[in-house]
């Protein structure tokens, strides 16, 4: 029996094909804009949500028990269902891995940015270590809604 093993080196960028095709997606919406939208009613304009993606980890962490109104929650229901979801793959574990190390990002906030690595979408947050990254293409919510 073999077995696979993987180096994570100090290069300073991440190389990642893209795994799929999302049709219409020019987005990924990072946990913290999707919780403001659903919990602060923080608007997001209809066109730019019709070209955004959220990642499984953010469908994780929107389900974790939390003491919500019933209003946020069925909110959280609606968004969840209404928008296509990406899952984590080999190729995106592995970029996820690198850039957990290189920029000391939770394991939840690396799987996200190394999503949309992934699958060549912006990533729209408002976490200032991924908005001043190069590896990661990001982009704050206001900037992208003007």
């Amino acid at each position: 029996m073999s077995a696979t093993c993987y180096a994570i080196t100090s290069q300073h960028s991440v190389v990642c094909e893209p795994s799929r095709s999302i049709p219409r997606c020019r987005y990924l919406l990072d946990t913290c804009i999707v919780v403001d939208y659903v919990e602060q009613n923080v608007d997001i304009p209809r066109d730019l949500l019709d070209e955004c993606a959220i990642s499984v980890i953010t469908i994780i962490e929107l389900l974790l028990p939390r003491k919500r109104s019933a209003i946020t929650v069925y909110r959280i229901g609606e968004f969840l269902t209404s928008r296509p979801n990406l899952p984590c793959d080999w190729s995106c574990v592995k970029v996820a891995v690198a850039l957990r190390f290189k920029m000391k990002l939770t394991v939840p906030d690396a799987i996200i940015a190394a999503t949309s690595v992934c699958n060549g979408l912006t990533l729209v947050t408002a976490d200032k270590r991924l908005l001043n990254h190069p590896a990661v293409n990001c982009a704050r919510l206001e900037d992208i809604a003007e």
